[in-house]
């Protein structure tokens, strides 16, 4: 294995181990909007202080449904991209035609999930224009946009490894 091959191979076990740390912390953010959820259905009367900031129980209930939205999406292209990197370590190599499949997949997941998660929470957000805070749209957007980037880039970086891959079977024949 030259330089080169254990470089790319570091670099996809270190994306291997972030995307399954991210889809830890994605699934325990899903758990505590949930539980949020079901806190603010069941002690909204009886512990308002737990609620300061919010002006009714449904903005409370549709900012965190919104939250819970955003991470589930978060955690389903956290487990698609764990999938892509531990295909690519066992095939000790990114530039296979399954692999190439797997990047191709996740970039039109990321440009699929991300803006309709967005459109969600911002939506669930403004239903209740009392809640509505024009800063939590401004992030939602900013970091929305960063994710596009990152779909289009794995996007073309499917057409690398497909071709790639296709240069290697030709090689081989």
């Amino acid at each position: 294995m030259d330089k080169t091959e254990r470089t790319i191979a570091k670099v996809t076990n270190a994306g291997r181990i972030l995307s399954r740390i991210a889809w830890i912390f994605d699934l325990i953010a899903c758990g505590c909007s949930a539980f949020l959820i079901l806190a603010a259905l069941l002690w909204w009367n009886t512990r308002p202080d737990l609620f300061t900031g919010y002006a009714s129980q449904t903005g409370a209930l549709l900012i965190c449904a919104g939250d819970l939205i955003g991470c589930a999406g978060s955690a389903v292209l956290a487990y698609f991209a764990r999938q892509h990197f531990a295909h690519a370590l066992e095939a000790q190599t990114p530039f296979t035609l399954r692999g190439a499949a797997e990047q191709k997949r996740l970039g039109i997941l990321i440009l699929c999930i991300s803006p309709a998660t967005m459109v969600l929470r911002v939506a669930l957000s403004a239903a209740f224009s009392a809640e509505f805070m024009p800063e939590r749209l401004a992030g939602m957007i900013v970091a929305d946009g960063g994710m596009l980037a990152l779909g289009v880039m794995f996007l073309v970086l499917s057409l690398v490894c497909r071709y790639g891959a296709e240069r290697e079977a030709m090689k081989q024949e």
